[in-house]
């Protein structure tokens, strides 16, 4: 789990140092779904732990949030 983290993390960074660099956003659908994919792995890897519950469920409805506004923005438009 720790290394998904971390790869996710990577490209996660790349890529939104990527779209604010070249003012590209052809390609922001992939980074949500990369961001939304890293808070889900954060918040059940919280989860496991038994650390900090709250903030993984949190997690996993700010995931669920990101799905909605990608719905609302690049579906229904």
């Amino acid at each position: 789990m720790k290394i998904l983290h971390l790869i996710l993390s990577i490209i996660v960074v790349i890529s939104g140092v990527f779209t604010i660099v070249t003012k590209n956003f052809d390609y922001i659908l992939f980074y949500l779904v990369l961001l939304g994919t890293l808070i889900v792995s954060t918040g059940i890897g919280e989860i496991r732990r038994k650390e900090n519950e709250f903030n993984a469920y949190m997690s996993i409805i700010v995931f669920g949030m990101l799905i909605i506004y990608y719905l609302v923005v690049f579906v229904f438009n």
